[in-house]
């Protein structure tokens, strides 16, 4: 009956989201330690950008008995993306390896990792474990055992962070059939080695010190039910750990190894429990309070475009031309009439002499510009656009009136629009040159941002994250890579916002938007270099300065703050939004989003 688990060999998940240009970087067969003649080796998954970052202990599944470190590359992938080093081992198997030289090798690496931690960018405090089947027992039993640096482990310490066990087998002392399934990989049955039994389940030595562990099962596990790993759930609940179970509806065992709600999820334990600037939506910390007032227009409008004026006035378009407008802190709207024909509005703008500007994007005529110099009340058409293959994205003014449009690249080369007059009128320039299957995205009209003293950056995506730069008005550009998540149609920057010389650039893949490594980066000299944070932010489309250190960040992931400049991130809300524009004090923002959504969103320290 339970011989079944001994043919157990789990084939690698093969992470869905994983980008086209994965930010980190894999070195394999390195070698953790050596018993013998044997070279026990271990494939390492390195974030490229800067750490420390915390680390992962990855042990395959395989009853013991077979696998290797390639089988769970999957997992190692998808955190690895989340900013974990992940490190991958092999280990020493049955039956010519017997109970304990298994645990004894996760332990070998554990030291290792630590050991070695300066090498890879990791912080050796910050050290998880992940297994499925054989390797969910193996890292729960890791978590279980685990001791602070004595001279009995070489003054290392072999404790747990944090640890996902998948499938996992938890307490041997009880098995049917005396056992006599697990002689290959014990020596013997229960009557006969009942101290490996003992030694092999993690059960018996739970206590109060232990790591968090989330564990999950299919329902209709027949090689490893919930009642294997449930006993290991229970106990850790009665000495107060933290613990969760997840459960995977009519899943057998190997289709709950590739659940990617499951997956998700363990993801999401671990960099709650092992990243300190992971947001914690319950207790943000050095974050204002924030009150979140949503209002709702028509639900059929889809909103990417909204903006703030002198006087307090807030426009917010989007879908089927929609067009609505408050003058009472976004406490009642008023829907404005532009056009008859169906656009998009993705983008609007105050002009200095407090004309508007709205911003419609999509294939030739669809993108177009109207302009209002009377709040709203009426709209001039003030460029219709004829070439087949423009697309709008974006636009901004300068304080003399100079405003700069960008689109994307026609025949190679950014597509911009200058006006000297507050938007009245507009004309063609020509634009930098631009990597072939690199263009922006008309997201939240934040693409583009203008400084003084003609200054201006443009982000871009696809197949390069980059900003332009100009200092003269759009007549010459310089570019620089930000390392910012790409390679694919739907991956890159969204949004880019400047205080000074700072600058922050927030994206990530749209078309999975929980893929969270990678997609925030930030410039301290204009934007002539940038460098990647090390945080878990989810896909992001707008991102604006509040004040010179306050940073507020939205898209359909939630709102993320930061109190120092974009160098840490927390939590004030998981609502969904796409754009939002922020008074001149810095304490309201309005936001706007899908549904006909539209909300005032109060901060305050």
């Amino acid at each position: 009956m339970l011989a079944t688990i001994m043919l157990l060999s789990l084939t690698a998940y093969a992470d869905e989201t994983a980008a086209a240009q994965p930010a980190w970087e894999l070195t394999e067969g390195v070698t953790y330690d050596q018993v013998g003649d044997r070279k026990l080796l271990c494939d390492i998954y390195t974030p490229t950008a800067k750490g420390p970052h915390p680390g992962m202990l990855v042990v395959h599944g395989g009853a013991w008995r077979s696998g290797n470190r390639r089988q769970l590359r999957g997992y190692c992938t998808a955190l690895a993306e989340r900013g974990f080093v992940c490190y991958a081992i092999d280990y020493r198997l049955a039956p010519k390896h017997k109970f304990p030289a298994q645990i004894d090798d996760c332990r070998s690496a554990l030291k290792w990792i630590r050991k070695t931690a300066d090498t890879h960018k990791l912080d050796p405090a910050r050290i998880g474990a992940i297994g499925y089947s054989a390797g969910g027992h193996l890292v729960s039993l890791l978590a279980t055992t685990g001791e602070p640096p004595s001279a009995d482990n070489g003054n290392i310490d072999t404790r747990l962070s944090a640890v996902v066990a998948g499938g996992a087998p938890t307490d041997f002392r009880w098995f049917p059939d005396n056992g006599r399934w697990a002689e290959y990989w014990m020596g013997g049955d229960l009557s006969k080695v009942p101290q490996k039994f003992q030694q092999a389940s993690a059960v018996p030595f739970v206590d109060k010190d232990d790591c968090p562990i989330f564990f999950f099962n299919g329902t209709k596990d027949q090689l490893v039910p919930m009642l294997w790993t449930r006993p290991l759930h229970d106990a850790l609940k009665q000495n107060g750990i933290d613990t969760q179970m997840h459960l995977v509806k009519d899943a057998g065992h190997m289709q709950a190894a590739a659940d990617k709600e499951a997956l998700t999820k363990g993801y999401e334990f671990l960099a709650a429990r092992l990243k300190p600037t992971t947001a914690n939506p319950d207790t943000p910390p050095n974050s204002p309070e924030a009150s979140l007032k949503i209002n709702d227009t028509e639900p059929e409008a889809s909103y990417r475009a909204i903006g703030v004026g002198k006087d307090g006035t807030v426009l917010v378009g989007g879908s089927g031309s929609r067009v609505f407008r408050s003058t009472d802190n976004g406490d009642t709207w008023q829907k404005l009439k532009v056009t008859n024909k169906e656009l998009d509005f993705r983008d609007v703008e105050q002009a200095p002499d407090g004309s508007w500007l709205l911003m419609s994007a999509g294939n030739g005529p669809a993108s177009q510009l109207f302009r209002s110099t009377d709040n709203g009340d009426t709209w001039q058409n003030v460029y219709a656009n004829t070439l087949p293959k423009a697309f709008f994205n974006g636009v901004d003014f300068w304080a003399d009136g100079r405003g700069l449009l960008i689109g994307d690249p026609l025949d190679g080369r950014l597509f911009l629009l200058s006006t000297k007059d507050h938007g009245a009128t507009w004309t063609r320039i020509e634009g930098p040159a631009m990597r072939d299957g690199e263009y922006g995205f008309a997201a939240s009209g934040t693409g583009i941002v203008t400084a003084a003293n003609g200054t201006a950056w443009v982000a871009t995506g696809a197949a390069a994250s980059r900003v332009l730069t100009t200092t003269d008005h759009g007549v010459t550009w310089q570019a620089a890579d930000t390392g910012l998540r790409h390679g694919s149609e739907g991956a890159g920057i969204f949004s880019l916002a400047a205080s000074g010389q700072t600058a922050i650039v927030v994206g990530g893949n749209y078309l999975d938007p929980a893929q969270s490594a990678n997609n925030c980066a930030l410039s301290r000299d204009g934007g002539t270099s940038w460098q990647l944070i090390d945080c878990t932010m989810p896909h992001k489309a707008c991102v604006r300065f509040l004040n010179e250190q306050s940073v507020l960040a939205i898209g359909r992931t939630g709102i993320m703050h930061s109190p120092n400049a974009g160098q840490t991130w927390t939590t004030l809300s998981k609502e969904s939004f796409y754009t939002f524009d922020v008074t001149p004090d810095g304490q309201t923002a309005f936001l706007a989003g899908a549904d006909g959504r539209v909300a005032t969103l109060t901060l305050s320290q």
